[in-house]
């Protein structure tokens, strides 16, 4: 307890003496000095001891508690942490230096000691600041007997960031009359040093942690990228987490109502293993919360009971991670240590950080297979149809001569002076019999395009254009186009299917440019990243750009047949051919009579 202030006398009031005054001076600088010299030891020594910090917080107060000791009477330390707190709590012990002095003492204290019977530990933890005793109650902490050799007490709460870590504690074996203000300086600097180091190794271990994840999630994606494999992505799962972890990993996946083993460890127990390939109802918590929560769980401490079987007693630590497609469970992944009862933050940043990128995998695969089967299925109905249209085109053509045939005949029955309707009549049914005949060779031109096998080869493309042009000005002589060749490629691809590409772009570009005074068409090629794009353009009718997407579709036309002819089929055959060569297509046009420009893409070679 403090003395009265300066010029105060203790007990008549009057002014103390000069001496006295000095002397009282010369006292309170000596604990200052001494306060200050506690509190530069502590800090000097906590720096050696920071220095020495290996990640492991528990090794660093035991580091801190060693050095408190050094300094103090004989005595011993303990921090505690509490656990349990949602049952009451319990007091568990995380670090001790020196001996209790008490067997029996030392057995309560690894027991656990209950939250509302330690007012001595309970007190720093509620309020957050220390707690002195200088002689110590043996009612404190109900221990009784068990701590008669205690003179005083110190505990400290341990701040990381605004929480209460811990509690350190401090017992010496004398009794001291008062705890001095040089030991609590001592106290209280190593406890506050020890919130900011903790605090500091903390962040140290969240940042490696996150590095873990990354380290685990990277080799993870870098295994599982090109895997569509259920049980690989797996297995590979089980690799990583072993590795980095020297723990069992399993998998089991659901089999109607129970689940059966697939992924399991080479030195797996041979019961278990049994049990499990039979296939069995997992009944235990953690399993029950992760299918429940569908989040990863992790148990600690089972002391060898798990499902309620004792032949896990090889297990003290298990984690469980479930697999969902859509709300019903597929599987579970096992991480379970036989080495430790507590998993490490890092090794739940690296289990949590492999199941959510292999629940990415897994969703990719699964995507994958469902893309194959719906390709396969497509494909099918694909091959059904090309069938169906083949099979309808090829029988048509026998209805459609005969329908010409007797045209024909009719016609030739008639008197020469017949009514001018019915010769009308007969020239109608004649060119309409005729224009399926076009159209169904349309259709099959349509349907070998795409059951003929691809023949690669390679292929001039300025060669290939001129043999057309030249093929098609003979149909045109009575206008003449002017064309303009402009440099073009060499290409991987079916000369003849190729071939038909450029007939029915060319052959389009001239039609279309009748209307102009003089038609004039524009070939060239460019190259772009990984392809070439080949450009035809034309000034002729062009078209409404809204509707460009139709241009390549079956049957699809612009323009009136009376306009033009044709049967909108021959740039469908484009799309498929350009497609079935790994390209695409397109058609652009600034508007209806300003001409049009069509391209298409093929791959090109490294």
């Amino acid at each position: 307890m403090a003395g009265p202030g300066p010029g105060v006398d203790a007990g008549a009031g009057a002014q103390p003496e000069p001496g006295a005054r000095a002397r009282r001076g010369a006292r309170q600088q000596a604990e200052q000095n001494a306060e200050l010299l506690a509190r530069t030891r502590a800090l000097e020594a906590f720096e050696t001891l920071s220095q020495e910090l290996d990640g492991d917080p528990h090794r660093l107060i035991q580091r801190a508690l060693e050095i408190i000791l050094a300094q103090l009477p004989p005595g011993f330390a303990l921090y505690y942490e509490l656990e349990d707190a949602e049952r009451g709590g319990v007091f568990r012990p995380r670090v001790q230096v020196g001996s209790l002095g008490n067997d029996d003492l030392q057995r309560a204290v690894d027991a656990g000691l209950p939250y509302h019977s330690t007012h001595n530990l309970r007190r720093p933890l509620e309020t957050g600041q220390p707690y002195y005793q200088h002689h110590y109650r043996l009612d404190t902490d109900q221990l009784g007997d068990l701590v008669r050799h205690v003179g005083a007490t110190a505990t400290l709460p341990i701040l990381v960031g605004q929480q209460v870590r811990g509690v350190m504690a401090l017992a010496l074996f004398i009794e001291h009359k008062t705890w001095t203000a040089t030991e609590r300086t001592l106290l209280e600097t190593m406890a506050r040093s020890l919130g900011l180091a903790l605090d500091r190794a903390e962040q140290t271990r969240q940042l490696q942690e996150e590095r873990a994840a990354l380290a685990a999630f990277t080799a993870l994606t870098e295994l599982v990228g090109s895997e569509t494999d259920v049980l690989a992505l797996i297995r590979q799962a089980a690799a990583v987490l072993a590795e980095a972890h020297d723990v069992d990993v399993t998998y089991s996946e659901r089999e109607g109502e129970v689940f059966r083993i697939r992924v399991w460890p080479a030195d797996f127990p041979g019961d278990l293993l049994a049990e499990a390939l039979a296939g069995y109802r997992p009944t235990d918590p953690g399993f029950e919360e992760a299918q429940r929560t569908r989040q990863s769980v992790f148990l600690e401490a089972i002391d060898g009971q798990l499902d309620g079987r004792p032949g896990v007693a090889l297990y003290h630590a298990v984690a469980f991670q479930p697999f969902f497609q859509g709300e019903t469970m597929t599987g579970m992944l096992i991480m379970a240590s036989r080495r430790q009862t507590h998993w490490l933050e890092r090794e739940r940043a690296v289990f949590l950080a492999v199941g959510r990128s292999l629940n990415l995998a897994l969703e990719r695969a699964e995507g994958v297979r469902r893309l194959a089967r719906s390709n396969a299925e497509l494909q099918v109905a694909v091959d059904e149809l090309e069938a169906f249209a083949y099979s309808v085109s090829h029988d048509l053509r026998t209805p459609v001569r005969h329908i010409k045939g007797f045209n024909a005949l009719l016609r030739s029955r008639l008197p020469e002076t017949q009514d001018p309707k019915t010769g009308h009549y007969l020239k109608v049914i004649d060119d309409a019999a005729s224009r399926m005949n076009t159209l169904i060779d349309a259709m099959l031109d349509l349907s070998r395009t795409t059951r003929q096998p691809l023949r690669v080869e390679e292929v001039d493309l300025a060669e290939l254009v001129t043999s057309v042009q030249a093929e098609l000005t003979p149909e045109h002589e009575e206008r003449t186009a002017q064309w303009q060749l402009g440099p073009l490629p060499t290409v991987s691809g079916d000369r003849h299917l190729l071939r038909q590409v450029v007939i029915n772009l060319l052959a389009n570009a001239l039609k279309y440019s009748r209307p102009s005074a003089l038609p004039r068409i524009e070939i060239w090629a460019e190259e772009h990243a990984g392809e070439w794009v080949i450009l035809v353009r034309d000034n002729g009718v062009g078209f409404d750009p809204r509707y460009a997407g139709r241009l390549f579709g079956v049957f699809q036309r612009l323009h009136h047949e009376n306009e033009f002819e044709g049967t909108g089929v021959g740039l469908a055959n484009v799309r498929r051919i350009v497609s079935r060569h790994g390209g695409r297509v397109d058609a652009q046009s600034p508007g209806i009579g300003h001409g049009a420009t069509f391209s298409f893409t093929l791959p090109r070679g490294r």
